[in-house]
């Protein structure tokens, strides 16, 4: 039988840890270990969790990070204190269903990842968030995966220090890698219950629009790069893409578009007229993975080169 190791990151989570715990030590399917890291808690979160090693001494491991730098680094130095052949991450708030693991195991195949879906749970409202399979581009443009969502296999472990030196979140970083090396699956069944609240480390993604025109989004964006204004988000978020991006092109390169990718988030890193404009260039040849087809017409032509300059507008404090 395949071992499991499940990882939990913690801060200043007792309202609903000992739910989320019981969920876990409830599945169907025999646990290997629960590495439980916690990023500094100073409510009763720590205590919770001593009370929990008491009674499972033999599968509960509780560690402090040293670096309280945020759930992003916690979770990464997390996974590589695992043991087990699958991992899988656990929020501190959520509740599992008992055969979440179990259903993972059964469906996970060849793959290196499964994306199972959730419930989104608001107060009393409790809404599926269905898994759908995704490319590249949707990755790094929507956001479409959550780490609570995730059993993965050993062969991301070499991937997670890559993750480490670009400050990626894991859950982005796991979804770029699958999706790169074409090893995921993502399942209809509903395996967490996805709560939301105001503490809430991890948020759902939006698409931010506002009432503004898409030629207004343009003349902004323009504006703000002959001033040389940047948003230093944005710097930042494909900084960590092109760390990543580049280390996948170079030790493996077996994508068809991994080098247009590339191109396009160093481009996208400067914030530029210039660079956008090239920018466009590199959306033109993924168009078929970003807009779903390959036609073009002077439209879509127009469409596709503004892209980079609307979603600037958008995203400049978002990403």
């Amino acid at each position: 039988m395949k071992t499991v190791s499940i990882v939990i990151c913690t801060y200043n989570g007792e309202q609903y840890l000992r739910e989320q715990l019981d969920s876990i030590l409830a599945q169907s399917y025999p646990l290997y270990e629960v590495i439980i890291q916690d990023d500094g808690s100073t409510d009763g979160t720590m205590d919770i969790l001593y009370d929990y090693q008491k009674k499972y001494p033999t599968l509960i491991r509780i560690y402090e990070h040293k670096i309280h730098d945020g759930w992003n680094r916690n979770f990464l130095d997390a996974i590589l204190l695992t043991k087990g052949d699958y991992i899988a991450c656990s929020d501190q708030d959520d509740i599992w269903e008992p055969d979440k693991i179990e259903r993972q195991i059964a469906e996970i195949g060849d793959n290196w990842l499964h994306v199972c879906s959730s419930y989104i749970w608001n107060d009393d409202k409790q809404t599926p968030y269905y898994s759908t399979p995704c490319n590249f581009a949707d990755v790094f443009l929507k956001y479409p995966y959550c780490g609570h969502q995730f059993l993965f296999t050993r062969d991301m472990i070499p991937f997670v220090q890559i993750g480490i030196n670009a400050d990626m979140s894991h859950d982005r970083l796991l979804s770029l890698v699958a999706v790169y090396k074409n090893k995921i699956f993502s399942s209809k069944y509903l395996g967490v219950h996805w709560r939301r609240h105001d503490a809430t480390a991890t948020k759902i993604y939006e698409n931010k629009e506002d009432e503004i025109s898409g030629f207004s989004k343009i003349v902004f964006t323009l504006k703000a790069f002959l001033r040389n204004k940047k948003s230093s988000v944005i710097e930042r978020a494909f900084n960590k893409y092109d760390i990543v991006m580049t280390h996948l092109d170079e030790t493996d390169g077996s994508y068809p578009l991994s080098q247009i990718y590339c191109k396009l988030f160093r481009l996208l890193k400067k914030q530029t007229i210039w660079s956008y404009l090239k920018a466009g260039t590199c959306f033109l040849k993924l168009r078929k993975e970003v807009w779903g087809d390959d036609k073009l017409s002077l439209r879509k032509i127009y469409t596709i080169y503004t892209f980079p300059f609307r979603w600037w507008y958008v995203q400049k404090d978002n990403v």
